[in-house]
């Protein structure tokens, strides 16, 4: 991360989902995949998230089985 760009403490507790697909061409499972072992080695206090690769879906494609889901995630996590 740039010098000065630190994500230690949220304000609130944020739920974010991350999802890609595993057949994705463009090169964003790689790169969110490690935005997500960023998240997982500075831990910020606050931020209660999930990563989901999807088998057999590219970056067209996953948006549509993602998002059920991301809504399943967000209220649920807020309860």
């Amino acid at each position: 991360m740039p010098e000065g760009h630190t994500l230690r403490v949220l304000p609130a507790t944020v739920h974010p989902g991350l999802s890609v697909g595993s057949d994705d061409e463009l090169g964003f499972t790689e790169t969110t995949t490690k935005f997500a072992r960023v998240l997982d080695e500075l831990k910020p206090k606050g931020l209660d998230y999930r990563f989901t690769i999807y088998s057999g879906e590219n970056h067209n494609s996953v948006r549509l089985v993602s998002f059920p889901a991301g809504l399943y995630w967000v209220y649920h996590a807020a309860k």
